[in-house]
């Protein structure tokens, strides 16, 4: 049994691409980070998300939720595109514990966490699934520095909606590097050696910040602007190989 069990999912996936996009949050950079922390909750509409909670290299800490299914447990959009949660989450896996989200989310155990509840705005003690094979692994991550509207919740719609004139900024992660070779997962399965997009994501992203809140047009970036979303990426083959993942941490 796993949490994941009943979502829809095919083996033909496309695994991530190298595509480059590019407290108080940290300036856009690749950042090592352990693993303190990664469990599994399920949003009010039904969606499957994996919260990871990781130490900064230097002392600071790093939370961010991923949602690898949409409501209706499909991990591709209605597009038939893969969730962009969803291939960050396989990448994080394969690069840490050497396998799959599939294979990891067999090897959770229940356990006491403090969860955000929504309903008291803070954090309550509640029994979730924890992914045990990534505990206190190592991981390098890109972390964007990004600015957007603050959002509340509609009480006609239901739905969530920016809030005018209020900003938050945040962190957010858009790849991960192997920890010791700086290796992503496409560049492994075309069985690169050496650490090409590593050295790109930072000519192109590092310091940059993503500003997608109204009060700029368009969503325009203040200061050096992030090639969040922008180029090509590399092509990646259908069958991993394992070997190289194997080991990772």
């Amino acid at each position: 049994m796993s949490f994941l069990d009943g979502v829809t999912h095919d083996n033909s996936m496309d695994t991530e691409k190298d595509v480059a996009r590019s407290f108080g949050p940290m300036a856009s950079d690749i950042y090592d980070l352990t693993i303190s922390m990664a469990y599994q909750i399920e949003s009010a509409g039904g969606a499957i998300g994996i919260v990871l909670d990781t130490k900064v290299a230097g002392g600071k800490s790093f939370k961010e939720t991923f949602y690898i299914t949409t409501k209706k447990k499909e991990t591709k959009d209605k597009n038939g595109n893969a969730l962009p949660g969803f291939l960050l989450v396989e990448s994080l896996c394969l690069l840490t514990a050497g396998e799959g989200i599939f294979t990891v989310a067999e090897k959770t155990e229940t356990k006491l966490v403090n969860v955000y509840d929504s309903t008291q705005s803070k954090e309550v003690p509640k029994e979730v699934p924890v992914l045990l094979p990534l505990i206190g692994k190592k991981i390098k991550a890109g972390l964007i520095h990004r600015i957007e509207n603050k959002q509340a919740k509609n009480a006609t719609s239901g739905a969530y909606e920016d809030v005018p004139g209020k900003i938050r900024e945040s962190n957010t992660v858009n790849k991960f590097f192997h920890t010791e070779t700086k290796l992503t997962v496409a560049e492994i399965y075309a069985k690169k050696t050496e650490p090409l997009w590593h050295d790109k994501w930072l000519e192109d992203n590092k310091g940059a910040v993503e500003d997608r809140s109204s009060k700029t047009a368009a969503g325009a970036s203040s200061g050096k602007q992030s090639t969040a979303f922008a180029g090509a990426s590399a092509d990646a083959s259908t069958e991993a190989p394992k070997s190289l993942f194997a080991g990772s941490n």
